[in-house]
């Protein structure tokens, strides 16, 4: 069974043998900081004893790095587990969903009963959240879904358009749920951040996690920022009490004192995406966005480079096709950012398939 996100590398290693190099998946290149580790490690020798169901320790952390109050802190096993706790507490009739982007919200909301309006943008676009997108905010709406820098486009929602989307929300008495998760690969991220409009607009949910930046994909570890108490009870209501292990929790107390790797991290991204962004761009591939640790791109039709991803998987390198999200066909890829010695690997496979049988495809 293929899955429906990237970082599938158990299907591949079903029939590829050798080192596989995942693209697929938008995690940090440096791998989880050795401290981290350590911690998570330690943590096995206390886990004969159940979690803290409210993470008290980790929520202090996240408090005095967040700079919020304790009690509008949440946290759960992985971003993915409080998008579906969130949508079970709210329950809305009517949920609008900027597309394309991840495929969880949709399911989610789906999963608690609502009916889900799509507003997909387009390739003329450059799949920007614009003005047009406010219009379709209304009364009817319950919850408006956005993700900021997005997935897969990494477009970053324009400020004066976000603030115009916050207000209209607010007098419509709208719920706006925005995953932020991205931003930590971001230079300015308190610019294009939620949490300004945060105690001035009560029903806001800012979704964040440990996942992409420090490697922590299977310890499952996310959090959420909210001011509306009403809401982060239901949400603690509508899953098991002990959803972030031990393991996970102290993990988490140490990556947020990871100063040091946060800025390795911005150096080696910024550099490496500029990098596979003009070698993208130099190949013939259009480069959309792209302000993450990960690239999304399109790939001109031609019979050569269709199935780039299968032709990919044959020599152990995992990439994101898009076609599965609303809006996108299978032309469309998105890689993420990884080391300089893996970008070059991967950008020499694409130049060998490239010119396996037309060195002109880029005039198609």
């Amino acid at each position: 069974m293929l899955s429906e996100h990237g970082g599938d590398i158990y299907t591949l290693q079903e029939f590829y043998d050798g080192k596989i190099i995942d693209f697929s998946a938008n995690i940090n290149p440096l791998g989880m900081p050795l401290k981290v580790k350590e911690a998570a490690q330690n943590a096995i020798e206390m886990s004969q004893h159940y979690p803290d169901p409210h993470c008290r320790e980790l929520i202090a952390n996240l408090s005095e790095f967040e700079n919020i109050n304790k009690e509008h802190i949440i946290c759960g096993n992985g971003a993915a587990d409080l998008i579906f706790r969130f949508a079970l507490a709210v329950k809305p009739k009517n949920v609008l969903i900027f597309q394309p982007t991840f495929i969880e919200y949709e399911k989610a909301f789906i999963a608690a009963g609502s009916n889900i309006i799509n507003y997909i943008s387009n390739q003329e676009q450059n799949f920007n959240v614009d003005k047009n997108f406010i219009d379709f905010i209304n009364d009817n709406i319950q919850v408006v879904v956005l993700c900021n820098p997005n997935n897969p486009t990494g477009n970053i929602i324009d400020r004066c358009i976000l603030k115009d989307i916050v207000y209209k929300c607010k007098v419509n008495n709208i719920f706006l749920f925005i995953d932020e998760c991205f931003q930590d690969f971001l230079d300015e991220k308190k610019l294009f951040s939620c949490k300004s409009f945060f105690e001035e607009y009560g029903n806001v949910f800012i979704l964040k996690a440990f996942t992409k930046l420090y490697s922590m994909a299977g310890l499952r570890l996310g959090y959420g920022l909210c001011c509306n108490n009403s809401i982060l009870d239901k949400m603690k209501a509508c899953g098991q009490i002990w959803s972030v292990s031990i393991p996970a929790q102290q993990a988490g107390i140490q990556a947020i004192k990871e100063e040091d790797f946060r800025y390795k991290t911005s150096q080696i991204i910024n550099k490496q995406r500029l990098y596979m962004k003009n070698e993208l761009t130099n190949l013939g591939f259009k480069v959309i966005g792209s302000n993450a640790n990960y690239i999304f791109f399109r790939a001109p039709l031609g019979e050569n480079i269709l199935n780039l991803k299968k032709k990919l998987e044959k020599q152990g390198i995992l990439i994101r096709s898009c076609s599965n999200y609303i809006g996108l066909d299978d032309s469309y890829y998105r890689v993420a950012v990884r080391t300089y010695s893996e970008n070059c690997y991967l950008i020499n496979k694409i130049k060998e398939l490239i010119n396996v049988r037309d060195k002109n495809w880029q005039n198609q």
